[in-house]
C-alpha cells in the first residue's frame, strides 16, 4: 500500500514538474518582414514584438527576419501558410490574386484618407472589423490580421530635380502600384517594377533614374541617398499588414 501512495505521488510530481516546465517554457515566434530594420514602421513592428513579450511575462518572443531574409513578398501569404514564418508582412500590391479584395482598394489612388498613414492604420482595422468580405480575403490563406502597419503616400524620388508631374517625362520610374504605373505613363514616364529592397541598387547602377515611394520607404531603402531629388504627388498607398 505504501509502495503504491508513493508511486503515485512520484507520478503527481512528474506530472506537476512538466506543466510548470510547460508554463515557463519560451515560445519564440518567427515573423517575416521584407523592409530593413528601420524607419517609424520598422519601430512599429518592434513596439509590437515588446508588447508581446510584456503580456505574456517574457513566455512568448517575436524574432524578426528583416529584409525579405526568410520569406520574399511573393512569397509570404503561401509560406506563412506553410509553416515556414509564424507571421509575416503581406503587402496587396504584389498579391493581386492572392487578395484581390484588399487590392481593390489600390486602384483609388486619390483618396485623401489614404495619404495619411494614421488613417491607413485606422482605415484597414475599421474595414477588416466591420466588412466580412476583407477578413474572408485573408482568411482563406489561414491567416488573420495582427498588426495593421502606417504606410504613408507615394511621392517621386529622382536623380534630377522634377518642379511639376511634367516633368517626369521620360523617367525610368519604380513603381509598385500598377495603377501608379498607369497614371505617370499617360504623362510620359516608363514604369518600371522593382522589389523594394532593389531600389538603391536599380537607381545605382541607372536600371532606374527615380522612384515612386513613400518617405519612409525612401529613408529604410536608402532611396534619398541617390536620388535627392522629391516631387510630392501625394499618391496613396495600398495597405501592407503582418498576419
Amino acid at each position: 500500500m505504501k509502495r503504491k501512495v508513493w508511486l503515485i505521488f512520484l507520478a503527481l510530481m512528474v506530472v506537476l514538474g512538466s506543466l510548470a516546465s510547460a508554463e515557463t517554457k519560451t515560445v519564440t515566434l518567427m515573423c517575416a518582414e521584407i523592409g530593413p530594420p528601420k524607419g517609424y514602421r520598422a519601430k512599429g513592428d518592434q513596439w509590437f514584438a515588446k508588447e508581446v513579450e510584456k503580456q505574456t511575462n517574457g513566455r512568448v518572443k517575436v524574432q524578426f527576419y528583416w529584409g525579405g531574409s526568410l520569406l520574399g513578398v511573393r512569397e509570404m501569404l503561401q509560406g506563412v501558410r506553410k509553416g515556414v514564418a509564424d507571421m509575416g508582412m503581406n503587402h496587396c500590391s504584389w498579391m493581386p490574386k492572392e487578395m484581390p479584395v484588399w487590392y481593390g482598394l489600390i486602384v483609388c489612388p486619390f483618396l485623401p484618407k489614404w495619404q495619411d498613414p494614421r488613417n491607413v492604420v485606422d482605415s484597414v482595422w475599421t474595414l477588416w472589423d466591420k466588412f466580412t468580405v476583407f477578413r474572408q480575403d485573408m482568411e482563406r490563406w489561414d491567416q488573420t490580421l495582427l498588426i495593421a502597419p502606417p504606410f504613408g503616400a507615394q511621392q517621386v524620388f529622382s536623380k534630377r530635380a522634377l518642379r511639376t508631374l511634367r516633368d517626369v517625362k521620360g523617367l525610368k520610374l519604380r513603381i509598385a502600384l500598377a495603377p501608379h504605373g498607369k497614371a505617370y505613363a499617360a504623362l510620359g514616364a516608363h514604369p518600371i517594377r522593382v522589389k523594394p529592397g532593389e531600389i538603391y541598387t536599380a537607381l545605382s547602377k541607372g536600371t532606374i533614374d527615380s522612384a515612386d515611394v513613400t518617405l519612409d520607404q525612401a529613408m529604410r531603402f536608402g532611396v534619398a541617398e541617390v536620388a535627392t531629388h522629391c516631387l510630392l504627388t501625394n499618391l496613396a498607398t495600398g495597405p501592407g499588414m503582418i498576419t
